[in-house]
């Protein structure tokens, strides 16, 4: 049996692993360089190696995560390492005593106003434009520099010339991005009823995408707004039918508040604009999968451009 210390987790897994607690879970996949386990309660909880924590429910272990995921086939059970756990035969026990719990939680910035959103979506926009141009959904951030109007005329102009998910996305957005058009419940549920499994991978594009908007969601404090008990039943039906279990953690994590590191950094740092640090977060979160954190960024740009018109100060 082997144990390993967690050296740093998310708060949203702290929570789910409780101290006095002896069963997290039984692994439910594994990849190249993290591993998921799945909690009684349904959760998807992922194991990952030192640095920053690349989900919302993950734990960073003080191991080289690659050669662990030759001992632990699916199925395996992994169990707190605390006296209560001798009984069990566990694959793994994890030492999650004492390790340091990191904030995922986004809160609502009360300095976002419509002139700072729409910085935001356009120096955003320019620089996945310069350093991501071709990746993901970023041509329809490129499309996004320009203000209301004329945003859409380029998109019905230039849909031709966008990959299949590109085009997928924009075919939602248009009627979402007239000026007359109010964001509400319906909004969201659209958004997520169109985009969610939307595209290829781990995590599709769409998922992404709606990762990044309600990020936005969250920092300007209009998500209660629209997501009373009924919209956040379907909204979570919607993500459970409609992509992976992986990926629906991700998004459902988002509904709730909870991000992986290097978005919440990044939109941390967006909100704080003099810290002068927010290009080094965008790369960092750029370099997270194939295209999963440059389009996380097309929606935290989207997510401004759809706000701007009808945010409240």
């Amino acid at each position: 049996m082997l144990t390993v210390r967690v050296c740093r987790w998310s708060q949203g897994a702290a929570r789910l692993v409780q101290p006095q607690q002896v069963l997290v879970g039984r692994v439910h996949s594994g990849y190249a360089r993290i591993i998921n386990v799945r909690t009684p309660a349904g959760r998807l909880l992922t194991l990952q190696g030192e640095g920053r924590l690349h989900a919302p429910l993950a734990l960073a272990l003080a191991t080289d995560i690659a050669a662990l995921g030759t001992h632990l086939p699916v199925g395996a059970l992994v169990v707190q390492d605390i006296p209560a756990a001798t009984g069990y035969p566990a694959a793994l026990r994890l030492g999650c005593a004492g390790a340091p719990v990191w904030d995922g939680l986004l809160q609502a910035h009360p300095r976002l106003t419509p002139p700072v959103l729409t910085h935001i979506a356009t120096t955003l926009a320019t620089w996945l434009c310069r350093y991501a141009p071709t990746r993901g959904l970023t041509p329809l951030a490129r499309l996004c520099r320009r203000r209301a109007q004329p945003f859409l005329s380029a998109l019905e102009r230039d849909a031709t010339g966008l990959s299949a998910t590109c085009t997928a996305v924009y075919t939602v957005l248009a009627p979402l991005l007239s000026v007359q058009h109010t964001f509400a419940a319906t909004t969201l549920l659209t958004l997520v009823k169109d985009l969610v499994g939307l595209g290829e991978g781990l995590t599709p594009s769409g998922d992404d995408c709606l990762v990044g908007l309600l990020a936005v969601l969250h920092v300007t404090g209009y998500l209660p707004s629209l997501c009373s008990p009924p919209v956040r039943a379907q909204f979570c039906q919607c993500v459970r039918e409609g992509t992976s279990q992986l990926s629906g953690e991700f998004v459902r994590c988002a509904l709730e508040g909870h991000f992986a590191e290097p978005v919440c950094r990044l939109m941390r740092a967006l909100c704080t604009p003099d810290t002068g640090v927010w290009q080094r977060h965008a790369a960092a979160l750029a370099a997270v999968g194939h295209s999963s954190g440059v389009d996380a960024m097309v929606g935290i740009v989207l997510g401004c451009r759809l706000l701007v018109p009808r945010f409240k100060m």
